[in-house]
């Protein structure tokens, strides 16, 4: 049986949040954050724990079902390996499978970035096309 587990409460360390996983026995990490980086940044992306196959897979079934949004990707390359020295690095300490999912720039305001989760009906459409819906993304597939 699955069970998703929120890790939630007041404002936790990635070291805080990697132990919260392993002592609750999470078979996967997700983390979900958005970006800011100015008014013009723009485009979502998913991070991947370095070398963990299972991971990629998941991160790769994210990005597919992100592409149904019709949201912009961030540069050329969606799905990213999360190695030492970049700002994602920090899930390569997980002890399972772990994403990172970031997809728009909260600072941007236009109607693909921030503007777009303020609109009902992106809402609604997300829900119904939302990347954790396991059953969508075949992740049964994944031997956990």
């Amino acid at each position: 049986m699955r069970k998703i587990t929120w890790l939630t409460g007041d404002y936790a360390n990635v070291n805080d949040r990697q132990n919260q996983a392993a002592a609750r026995g999470c078979a996967v990490t997700v983390d979900f954050h958005f970006n800011g980086n100015g008014a013009d940044a723009k485009g979502g992306e998913v991070w991947y724990k370095p070398g963990n196959a299972r991971a990629k897979m998941l991160g790769q079934a994210i990005v597919d079902a992100y592409s149904d949004l019709e949201l912009p990707f961030h540069g050329n390359e969606p799905l990213k390996e999360a190695v030492p020295g970049n700002r994602a690095s920090f899930i390569r300490h997980y002890e399972k499978p772990a994403v990172l999912i970031e997809p728009l720039f909260v600072t941007n305001p236009s109607a693909n970035q921030a503007g777009w989760i303020h609109d009902a009906d992106n809402c609604r459409r997300s829900r119904k096309r939302s990347p954790l819906r396991w059953r969508r993304l075949r992740l049964t597939r994944i031997r956990w």
